[in-house]
């Protein structure tokens, strides 16, 4: 693999558009460049969709020596692009089924959405095949200066509403991750969906969403903690944040554990280790031990707020609700920060409101 690359002038040599300097010279590549080069050296998945005269599929088989490609087109013609590294599916992006076929086995890393260029098209791709994306996967789509209006039209005689332009959609997602969701939009965009979104990147004509990965290399983690430790000494609340961390992120659940425990023979019990102890056991699935760390957490002085809306997530998570609403309603009774409370008061009522 190429020591130093310039992606965008491969794209000139195969004639493609998203290089500077081909027909409408999008000037993608640059951009691309930077975006996909973790992905680079590794054995990815990268769907294309939108194939049309293979010029891009051709630089990204080189761009991505260990890849994969999947290009989707309705052309039946576009087989002839495939050879031992390229798979081309005949379709409609709309077709979940062949998005399913595309995605399920092998998430890709790398998605460019290059195909019908219509506002419904673009969305109800997206939102079928982000969530199928490999963790820290990359989905871009183009070409936002064209085409950006629905098959169909509004019908104001019945009432019918045109979907918003795919441009409209994507800066709505880029709003609520800037505000982390606090935003409200006129689109419906499914919070399960966003909450997916880690990052959002636009550029001329263009947009990548980056997919969350809750993954992290704990081991070197845990190595750089024991290194800092070994030269300043380990608080409580370091010892704790280490073990949320650990947790958070997938890591071994009795280091975390051990963590705990010592910040507990250090600096003594307390209701924020009670609750990190239960939060520990939640995630092995040991409801029993989970029940008897909110018990000894409840017996504890009350720590902040954060601590408390934690121990009574806890408790809902248990079942408990009338105990969730007790531990919201003692720290409402000397908070400052009331409206958060308040809030988190009316969705536990509303949740332990008989039905029927």
């Amino acid at each position: 693999m190429d020591s130093y690359v310039d992606l965008d002038v491969v794209g000139v040599l195969e004639n493609t558009d998203k290089s500077s300097a081909v027909r409408i010279g999008w000037d993608y590549l640059r951009h691309y460049e930077r975006l996909f080069e973790a992905h680079r050296g590794q054995p990815v998945h990268v769907v294309e969709i939108g194939v049309f005269g293979g010029a891009s599929l051709r630089m990204w088989k080189w761009f991505f020596p260990s890849a994969r490609l999947t290009g989707i087109d309705i052309d039946p013609a576009c087989q002839a692009h495939a050879d031992d590294r390229v798979c081309i599916e005949i379709g409609s992006q709309d077709d979940t089924d062949l998005l399913d076929r595309v995605c399920g086995g092998d998430p890709p890393s790398i998605v460019i959405d290059d195909g019908s260029h219509t506002a419904q098209h673009r969305i109800a791709t997206f939102q079928h095949v982000f969530p199928l994306m490999a963790p820290g996967g990359i989905y871009v789509i183009e070409d936002f200066a064209v085409h950006t209006a629905s098959h169909a039209p509004a019908d104001a005689a019945s009432g019918v509403q045109e979907p918003p332009s795919g441009a409209d959609y994507f800066v709505d997602i880029g709003r609520i991750c800037f505000a982390n969701g606090k935003v409200k939009t006129s689109r419906d965009i499914p919070a399960a969906l966003t909450q997916l979104v880690d990052e959002t990147v636009f550029f001329a004509n263009a947009v990548a969403l980056r997919k969350r990965d809750p993954r992290r290399d704990v081991e070197r983690a845990l190595a750089t903690a024991d290194s800092h430790f070994g030269k300043h000494r380990a608080t409580a609340q370091g010892l704790e944040n280490l073990a949320k961390y650990v947790v958070q992120h997938h890591g071994p659940l009795d280091r975390a554990l051990a963590l705990v425990q010592s910040a507990v023979d250090t600096h003594g019990a307390s209701m924020s280790r009670s609750v990190m102890r239960a939060e520990i056991a939640l995630a092995s699935n040991d409801l029993e031990d989970v029940r008897q760390a909110v018990a000894h957490a409840l017996d504890q002085r009350p720590g902040g707020l954060g601590i408390v809306l934690r121990l009574a997530k806890l408790q809902e998570t248990l079942g408990d609700l009338d105990g969730a609403i007790r531990t919201v309603e003692s720290a409402a009774a000397k908070s400052p920060q009331l409206g958060l409370l308040k809030r988190r008061l009316r969705e536990l009522r509303t949740k332990a409101r008989p039905t029927g």
